[in-house]
């Protein structure tokens, strides 16, 4: 890859959920442990996307030992999907509670992972 792609995006991720979140990581990258109200610090990544003018990458986190993944999960369609701008952008992360059927049929409420630029 040449020189001037690599790290082209460069996040500062700030988490606003009200818990900390531990063995975070983004596409792939360790984060390891975000207190709520701490920032990441800035990384950098080689290719990061949008989904609706929303970051779309593979976050997971763990809350209270439970995995959390992000809402980019049911971004499938892929219709407004686009590169990002190269730079530097701060993301924060909160919680978003998502209601959907279980495999036994029941209706259940689960968090996942919400980021949005700021």
């Amino acid at each position: 890859m040449p020189e001037e792609r690599i790290g082209r995006y460069r996040h500062d991720f700030r988490n606003v959920s009200g818990e900390t979140l531990n063995n975070l990581s983004v596409n792939g990258q360790p984060l390891g442990t975000l207190s709520n109200g701490k920032s990441s610090g800035v990384r950098r990544f080689d290719a990061f996307g949008t989904d609706s003018g929303l970051p779309d990458c593979q976050i997971e986190a763990t809350v209270d030992d439970q995995l959390l993944e992000g809402v980019s999960t049911f971004f499938w369609c892929a219709t407004e999907k686009s590169a990002l701008k190269p730079g530097r952008y701060t993301i924060e992360i909160t919680l978003s509670p998502w209601t959907s059927y279980n495999e036994a049929g029941e209706l259940v409420t689960s968090d996942y992972l919400y980021l949005q630029f700021k």
